[in-house]
């Protein structure tokens, strides 16, 4: 059975691997990716609000912390921040 912890694991492995190769590239090449994944977080806005009040709900209702609710809280207006500190 694989299960959430081993996905987690893979995929920070995934990501170690990638960042690894990602240091090679040029400036030039970075920022592309950098503004096309700004561009893919406010393409998929909606998408990503309503997965993200999915999380907030059920963190609210396992009794979660108000700080931590708020770290995890998306709006709009956050998303776009988000967006912007990438690009």
């Amino acid at each position: 059975m694989y299960s959430a912890l081993e996905e987690l694991r893979n995929r920070g492995i995934a990501a170690k691997n990638a960042s690894q190769r990602l240091a090679f590239l040029s400036t030039e090449i970075k920022n592309r990716a950098l503004n096309g994944i700004a561009a893919g977080l406010l393409a998929r806005k909606d998408e990503i609000l309503a997965a993200n009040k999915k999380d907030y709900d059920a963190g609210k209702a396992s009794g979660m912390g108000e700080a931590l609710l708020d770290r995890l809280f998306l709006d709009e207006r956050r998303l776009e921040g988000i967006a912007a500190a990438t690009r």
